[in-house]
């Protein structure tokens, strides 16, 4: 796995055993994700940008999730983190 790789499953897991909240993950997933997902493998990327997207879709307001039936909550952004940690973990 990538050092890029491995960074993002650390913030993924800050994020899944509760030592950053959700906007803290979403910020530091985002960012990092998008200034080095050219160093990931095409394998890492594939798995890593489906979180991007989970990010990129994850609403805390529950009146405007409402609205538009593909949007996230934090549990589900939380399931959606959880499969793809693991996918990556069975790759590496």
């Amino acid at each position: 796995m990538t050092n890029e790789a491995q960074y993002l499953v650390r913030v993924c897991n800050d994020f899944l055993n509760e030592k950053i909240d959700t906007v803290q993950f979403v910020e530091r997933y985002q960012t990092y994700f998008e200034n080095f997902q050219e160093q990931l493998s095409r394998d890492e990327f594939e798995i890593l940008d489906f979180i991007y997207m989970a990010c990129e879709y994850y609403q805390s307001d529950a009146s405007i999730r409402e609205t538009d039936p593909h949007l996230l909550d934090e549990e589900q952004l939380r399931q959606a983190v959880v499969k793809k940690v693991q996918s990556l973990n069975a790759i590496s």
